[in-house]
């Protein structure tokens, strides 16, 4: 139903990294379902998607079914909630067998349940601490600042 397009993402989280990627991957003709529990999260999205918004708590899998799960190739999970995103994606991995799977995690030590399993996991904080060095080493020695 949701899945026509040969490229295909679910997203799980409807904040500011998943609105974001939503649009990055529909930019790039993948046929994109961002699901989300609150409504008002989806106002996240830029005016130019026009991929599938769909309200409903990602707790239900047989709902996420419903929306794809069983054919996608990629699967994100990006709430804030490190214990449910990393649920998400191990069952993405080991029971869909979906080929690319992302998780954004907080807790860094969370790192271990995802040995072995191949799944990409993305750290904001760590993400803003490299950028804060990229920066600092740029503008090192400027006499300008």
């Amino acid at each position: 139903m949701y899945i026509r397009r040969k490229k295909s993402a679910i997203i799980i989280g409807c904040g500011r990294l998943g609105s974001n990627l939503a649009s990055i991957l529909y930019d790039d003709n993948y046929d994109v379902v961002i699901v989300d529990k609150d409504q008002l999260a989806f106002e996240n999205l830029p005016e130019t998607f026009s991929g599938y918004e769909v309200n409903l708590d990602a707790y239900d899998v047989i709902s996420l079914e419903r929306v794809g799960l069983k054919r996608v190739g990629t699967f994100i999970a990006c709430t804030g909630n490190d214990n449910f995103n990393s649920m998400l994606c191990q069952i993405a991995r080991k029971v869909y067998n979906i080929k690319h799977v992302y998780v954004r995690m907080n807790n860094p030590e969370n790192e271990v349940l995802f040995e072995g399993l191949n799944i990409n996991i993305i750290y904001p904080f760590r993400l803003s601490v490299m950028e804060f060095e990229r920066l600092r080493q740029k503008n090192e020695g400027r006499e300008d600042i």
